[in-house]
């Protein structure tokens, strides 16, 4: 139950580090409903894995919805800060060492 919980739990995680990583960002309407669709499945296996009520769920939901507010604030404060600091060259060099978490595989599934 532990090492499911915490591969459960590095999955779920792991997409947040892309999207704080990756300067390309989720960008546009594809990379929102990817979002949303993982949220969605993120939810659904945790209320199944940890048998969540409910309002469990309902509080749940809203801790990862701030997680990735604040998330995207923090991936635009560092692509503007890194604008600041990087010629137009080493910015495009650098997007694509970071492609948009959209075009990025997803992460493996818990076993």
């Amino acid at each position: 139950m532990k090492k499911t919980l915490i591969s459960l739990l590095f999955a779920l995680g792991l997409p947040l580090v892309a999207v704080a990583g990756g300067m390309g960002g989720p960008g546009g309407p594809e990379g929102d409903q990817n979002f949303k669709q993982h949220h969605a499945e993120k939810i659904a296996a945790m209320a199944k894995e940890l048998g969540l009520t409910t309002e469990q769920q309902s509080k749940v939901d809203a801790i990862f919805e701030q997680q990735h507010t604040k998330f995207q604030a923090i991936h635009e404060e560092t692509k503007t800060r890194l604008q600041a600091v990087l010629t137009p060259e080493q910015l495009k060099k650098f997007d694509n060492m970071h492609p948009p978490r959209h075009m990025m595989p997803p992460p493996p599934k818990p076993e």
